[in-house]
């Protein structure tokens, strides 16, 4: 192995040789070694990366160099030059690569750059070519309406809610105009009832006003000097529908009336 042409070969190759120099077949290693036939062959192919690597991979050569009957560490210390000098080969291939990606990274943004930068100039020249045809067949465009402030809006809102309220609202109110009578009466607003069972007493010349939003059911014990108004306009007891309440002698006590806004309006 001292000549050039020895050293010319790959370490896999010289292992191949010497074995096939002795006559020694790869089944024989592996039966006395242990190393699985396909791990043999990939040493004498040179194929370490299928190998287990490091510590093992040396083993590997002092166990099939030792049934050569060749000096075992030599080749080990062979193995472990030619193993650096590949590290080095990959570490140069990965500084390359390395070099390569930063490169193309510095390159890409400019590229990015021009082509965002003709973008840009083809839409300002696209929008200026769109106002200046709209101009000239449409003419100046009109003044918009300036909203009103957002204060005035909700206020103006607010009115027309109240308005709105107050319009839907049904206000009843009752007016007593004998001195020598009291108005008595009980009152539901939309279903429900008012003031207590006891009902309510007002005297002459005192008014009670009644609001409900829909319906206003009114039980009075009389209407002959009870004046009514209904939302501020005053009413006559003859416009609306009455229900006696007579008692065991058929003797009217009192009335029920039914106002609904539906009826007012």
């Amino acid at each position: 192995m001292s000549t050039e042409a020895e050293s010319a070969k790959t370490l896999g190759a010289r292992l191949k040789e010497e074995r096939e120099l002795r006559g020694i077949s790869l089944e024989e290693i592996s039966r006395v070694t242990k190393i699985s036939p396909h791990l043999l062959h990939a040493m004498e192919s040179d194929a370490w990366d299928k190998l287990p690597g490091g510590i093992f991979t040396r083993n590997f050569i002092r166990l099939y160099t030792s049934h050569l009957g060749l000096e075992a560490e030599r080749w080990v210390d062979e193995f472990k030059q030619y193993s650096k000098a590949a590290e080095y080969r990959e570490d140069e291939d990965d500084e390359l690569e390395k070099t390569r990606s930063k490169r193309s990274k510095a390159e890409l943004p400019k590229g990015w750059f021009y082509a965002l930068l003709v973008v840009v100039i083809l839409l300002l020249v696209g929008g200026y070519v769109v106002i200046s045809y709209l101009r000239q067949n449409t003419g100046a465009p009109q003044e918009r309406e300036t909203p009103a402030p957002a204060s005035e809006a909700a206020q103006q809102g607010s009115q027309e809610s109240s308005v709105e309220a107050e319009q839907k609202a049904l206000r009843l109110e009752l007016m007593e105009t004998d001195p020598e009578k009291r108005c008595w009466f009980q009152w539901w607003g939309d279903g429900t009832l008012r003031n207590n069972e006891e009902g309510t007493s007002v005297e002459a010349g005192a008014r009670a006003t009644l609001e409900a939003d829909n319906k206003i059911r009114l039980h009075i014990n009389h209407l002959e000097s009870v004046a009514v108004w209904i939302n501020g306009v005053r009413r006559s007891w003859d416009e609306f529908q009455l229900q006696e309440i007579t008692n065991a002698d058929g003797d009217v006590i009192s009335y029920v009336v039914d106002v609904t806004l539906e009826e007012v309006n």
